[in-house]
């Protein structure tokens, strides 16, 4: 005898009721180096996503492997196939945090990509209110 499960996950807990958290966390402040108080709502996402485009996914064991953007591959490459990339692999990376319903408005920009940097501007919409976003990878080809 094989029993029968429920067609949701959600009549099987009966009642069950989506809690989520609060957002709130340290406040790093970058240009410091320093940790300083705290961070909600709209500064906290902000920082998640200057945590998530600096760090490469799947190469720290301590980040999970949904944390990060993957950039190594793209080092050397033309400028138009990094930016196609790009477009594409920053809303995936951004997308897995709960806060973050979008990610658009994806622009090159000419001025300060420079030698062999790219910098790549967009926009972010949470739940809190949108960001500007920009991005510098350096190491581009041509």
């Amino acid at each position: 005898m094989i029993p029968e499960m429920p067609d949701t996950w959600r009549e099987a807990a009966g009642g069950y009721t989506e809690v989520l958290k609060p957002s709130l966390t340290w406040w790093m402040d970058a240009e410091a180096l320093r940790i300083r108080g705290y961070a909600a709502e709209v500064q906290a996402v902000e920082q998640a996503v200057y945590t998530t485009l600096r760090t490469e996914r799947y190469k720290h064991v301590i980040y999970s492997d949904s944390h990060g953007l993957e950039i190594a591959d793209l080092i050397g490459q033309p400028r138009r196939l990094i930016y196609a990339a790009l477009c594409r692999r920053i809303p995936e990376a951004l997308l897995m945090d709960d806060r973050i319903t979008g990610v658009d408005g994806f622009y090159l920009d000419e001025q300060a990509s420079q030698g062999h940097d790219l910098a790549i501007g967009f926009t972010v919409h949470t739940k809190y209110g949108s960001l500007d976003g920009r991005e510098v990878i350096s190491g581009v080809g041509g």
